[in-house]
């Protein structure tokens, strides 16, 4: 999967975008908070969905995840979900492009709990 090539893991231009609307530092960890929560959930759809083959329902479930994702700034799970949600391929490449955007949602996941960390801190200071 190439399409992720380059992408950084979390856009800084978004979570800045978010930061700016973070007036008591509390809204972002909120939001870190959904977002690792329905991600885990759609992770949870896009593999049931593939081992079911049931092409309208990880296209569902591709979207949502992608869109969260894009909306927080994780664009590599965004971009990965956009290619899953488009691909028009067998059952073999739909679980490649699943376990592709499993290892970005874990990557992402990491990125996201440690810039929670350090807005925690910061608040603290």
């Amino acid at each position: 999967m190439t399409v992720t090539a380059g992408m950084p893991v979390l856009d800084d231009a978004v979570l800045a975008d978010l930061l700016a609307l973070d007036e008591d530092g509390t809204f972002l960890q909120d939001l870190f908070t959904t977002y690792l929560e329905q991600a885990e959930s759609a992770l949870k759809d896009i593999h049931d969905a593939v081992e079911d083959f049931d092409a309208g329902r990880l296209r569902r479930a591709a979207h949502y995840l992608g869109g969260a994702s894009a909306n927080i700034g994780a664009m590599k799970v965004a971009a990965a979900c956009r290619e899953l949600e488009l691909a028009r391929s067998g059952e073999a490449a739909a679980k490649a492009l699943t376990t592709a955007i499993e290892h970005e949602a874990h990557v992402a996941a990491a990125a996201i709990r440690a810039a929670g960390a350090h807005l925690a801190i910061a608040e603290n200071a």
